[in-house]
């Protein structure tokens, strides 16, 4: 009996130190994670990404309206030549563009050049479709116009001088000359209306639509050397290679597509390699620039009003509604959303060789920006599981 009862209190006794060691190492975890920095977790955080093989390289910035946060640069940006991503290194930013469309569409409005109440015909006499559709319904994708594939919509760095961007621009009309929708009536994501809104920027302006953009809104951010913004790769070895993963869908999907002996090189680390290359549109995806540069356009967003007056921007920051009555997460040229429970204003870009998202939280006087060279599309929300590091969601 006594054997017995020793037997069953050293059990216990061993229990009760298992049971301790294990609360100590859960509560050692815990604490860990908790007391972590939230620059070292964003770190650890994206070298995975890349250490995963989710991308060559990247660039990444979260910062307030007079501040950055945190800034990481990391990765590849050229895997032949072995060249890193530096702060410096520009990428392609593509849909982000829109935002650009968007913002000088208000600024017109503003200076009394366009109402965005008005007939895009009213602009453009020659457009062949059936249907009236508004300015307003061409910012906020309610304008009916169809969506085919841009990804092939691109020409390499060599044909860019030579490149007729007004007759692109009439081709595509008249080749996509129906309309999906009654205007106004559905929300439908199109590149062909804001191909056509940066028509309408320069009959407005009576200014090419890229002039219009460098120096109504680039220029006026007066960006320093370190940051870019801007239409042209103004040198190749600070402008990021683009990369496919080269055993992708997406990779086999492009033989459908374009002429991938034209536009891909070498394969290098499972990586298919881009040549350089332009967007035919420049107003619906032809942008380029960096972390840095894009920082510097989104602070002026939430601090300012160099660039539009707090009417405008809250006409452009304003969801939008169907004429049925059913409200759109977009809003004009930005979507929007929510991380937790704060709203923000987004737009993605991808396409052949990059992807990228630009945010922000009006609320939180926060915005953040990320920038790959690998190919992407949609909308891939990557800023949600970056940003909450930050905000504590």
């Amino acid at each position: 009996m006594n054997r017995q009862l020793k037997k069953s209190h050293s059990l216990s006794e061993i229990s009760f130190w298992k049971c301790t060691v294990f609360v100590f190492l859960i509560a050692s975890i815990t604490f860990g994670e908790a007391s972590k920095d939230p620059n070292a977790m964003a770190v650890e955080f994206l070298n995975k990404m890349r250490i995963d093989s989710k991308t060559p390289g990247l660039q990444y910035m979260i910062f307030n309206s007079d501040s950055i946060l945190f800034e990481y640069n990391g990765g590849m940006s050229d895997l032949g030549d072995k060249a890193r991503i530096r702060q410096r290194t520009t990428f392609t930013a593509y849909s982000v563009t829109k935002t650009f469309t968007a913002l000088a569409i208000l600024q017109l409005a503003e200076a009394g050049k366009l109402n965005i109440e008005d007939n895009a015909k009213l602009y453009l006499g020659y457009l062949p479709y059936s249907r009236n559709f508004t300015i307003n319904e061409l910012l906020n994708h309610t304008s009916g116009l169809p969506n085919p594939i841009p990804l092939k919509w691109i020409h390499l760095i060599e044909e860019h001088e030579e490149f007729d961007y007004r007759a692109f621009r009439r081709m595509i009309v008249y080749k996509y000359d129906k309309l999906k929708n009654t205007p106004g009536k559905k929300y439908s994501y199109s590149n062909i209306g804001y191909l056509l809104l940066g028509e309408i920027i320069e009959t407005a302006s009576g200014q090419e639509y890229r002039t219009y953009i460098l120096e109504n809104i680039i220029d006026k951010l007066m960006l320093p050397e370190n940051a870019y913004l801007g239409f042209e790769i103004l040198d190749t070895t600070e402008h990021a290679r683009g990369y496919i993963r080269k055993t992708s869908f997406m990779n086999f999907w492009l033989n459908f597509i374009f002429d991938k002996d034209k536009f891909l090189e070498e394969s290098r680390y499972g990586w298919s390699q881009f040549r350089f290359l332009y967007v035919n549109g420049d107003s619906y995806g032809g942008l380029i620039g960096n972390a840095t540069g894009f920082a510097i356009y989104l602070q002026s967003l939430l601090s300012d009003t160099l660039l539009l007056s707090d009417p405008s921007k809250a006409k452009l920051f304003n969801s939008q509604q169907t004429t049925n009555g059913k409200t759109s997460e977009m809003c004009l040229g930005w979507f929007t959303g929510k991380l937790g429970d704060e709203v923000y204003f987004a737009h993605p870009g991808g396409g052949g060789g990059y992807y990228c998202e630009i945010r922000l939280y009006p609320g939180l006087n926060i915005a953040s920006v990320i920038l790959f060279n690998r190919t992407g599309s949609g909308n891939e929300k990557v800023l949600d599981d970056i940003d909450k590091i930050f905000l504590g969601k």
